[in-house]
């Protein structure tokens, strides 16, 4: 997988799969690896069969809701999402939860499950970049976002120092520094981000914005479309504030208006 052989790779996990079909971490690799090439609906498949096997997996209910939620079925993904809580409740979940609030406009909701994720992990930079993000919606709180943001590149910087190579990392940096100012630095994180996993409708939609912050409209459009070409949620970036302005352009009309999710 990691040597872009992705072919290989299925057939591997199936393999894996074909040797130990009543174990339920199989499931979970392919999985993880459909949602990590755009193809959720397979995904949530996979997860779906997680549950079955081992229904007190919290993880596997998190997995598939938010597979569930790239292709736009927002309110099984919540269901899916308070059921890992009620099973165990980590940060990871309390974040997408909150990335779903997030992006309905329920930006006070979307803090307090954020809020509740940094208690959990007060060192996670994913869960404070994101509680960031929620602050810079909620009229009255913007100015409590610049510094959650800082904090947020300040853990982040630290966790990349362990693993030099993490793309999801990478990828958060380059959106909060976007955010705070620092384009250019955040432009040459996406550019090593998408070297590392080129596939990933994620981090395409991620360019998307980062270009869009520095001001570089036309690349932003490009990257635009080649995250929905790649499976990514049209209805999160119909969503998401960041792209709130571009609404009324032909150029954002004439991508997000060409699939319905």
């Amino acid at each position: 997988q990691r040597l872009g052989k992705l072919g290989g790779a299925e057939k591997t996990y199936q393999r894996a799969i074909e040797l130990r079909p009543q174990y339920w971490a199989g499931y979970s690799w392919l999985g993880n690896f459909y949602f990590l090439t755009g193809r959720y609906s397979e995904a949530e498949r996979m997860f779906r069969k997680v549950t079955e096997l081992a229904p007190e997996n919290h993880r596997g209910y998190d997995n598939v809701g938010v597979a569930e939620y790239m292709q736009g079925s927002w309110a099984e993904a919540e269901q899916a999402y308070k059921k890992s809580i009620a099973l165990r409740e980590t940060s990871e979940t309390y974040s997408n939860l909150g990335a779903l609030y997030f992006f309905q406009g329920r930006y006070a909701d979307a803090a307090r499950m954020f809020e509740a994720g940094v208690r959990l992990s007060p060192r996670n930079s994913f869960v404070r970049g994101n509680l960031a993000d929620a602050y810079r919606w909620i009229p009255g709180e913007a100015n409590k976002a610049e510094g959650t943001y800082r904090l947020a590149i300040e853990l982040g910087d630290q966790e990349l120092k362990i693993n030099p190579r993490d793309a999801e990392i990478m990828a958060n940096l380059a959106l909060w520094r976007a955010k705070t100012g620092a384009q250019e630095e955040g432009l040459q994180d996406i550019k090593r981000v998408l070297s590392l996993a080129p596939a990933d409708p994620r981090y395409m939609y991620y360019t998307a914005v980062v270009y869009k912050l520095a001001g570089n409209r036309p690349q932003a459009f490009e990257w635009l479309k080649k995250s929905v070409a790649h499976g990514y949620s049209v209805r999160e970036i119909r969503a998401d504030p960041e792209m709130r302005d571009l609404h009324d352009n032909p150029a954002f009309q004439a991508i997000v208006g060409a699939v319905q999710q």
